[in-house]
């Protein structure tokens, strides 16, 4: 599953602005701790999203990921997440079977909670 989950992981994963809550975050770790999820990393830039707004007034964060379960990775062994250009998309995503060892790609762009009300 991945895309804008609108959530930081942890403090380091933003930079700017007020301070995220802690109680998002707590929330989203609850939800990839629930569904044993583990996060796909990324190659890139640290951040994903920006505000646009200048000087102090700037929070780049990041939003976007690529969350992933221990079926996927027996599928799949070898995952590629690029944070991309923000004219790009936020991610592409890349894996490959150990059978057929080839590659698909493609840009990820939106996720939902569902069934997790407190994070929507």
């Amino acid at each position: 599953m991945g895309g804008d989950f609108n959530v930081v992981s942890n403090l380091t994963e933003r930079l700017g602005g007020r301070l995220a809550l802690n109680q998002s975050i707590e929330d989203f770790n609850e939800f990839i701790d629930n569904n044993e999820l583990v996060d796909g990393g990324f190659i890139g830039s640290k951040y994903t999203w920006c505000n646009n707004q200048q000087g102090s007034r700037r929070i780049w964060a990041r939003l976007d990921r690529v969350l992933i379960n221990s079926a996927w990775v027996r599928l799949f062994p070898k995952i590629s997440v690029q944070h991309q250009a923000r004219m790009l998309g936020p991610l592409a995503f890349g894996c490959s079977s150990s059978q057929s060892h080839q590659t698909r790609s493609l840009s990820v762009q939106v996720s939902a909670y569902v069934g997790y009300p407190r994070l929507l």
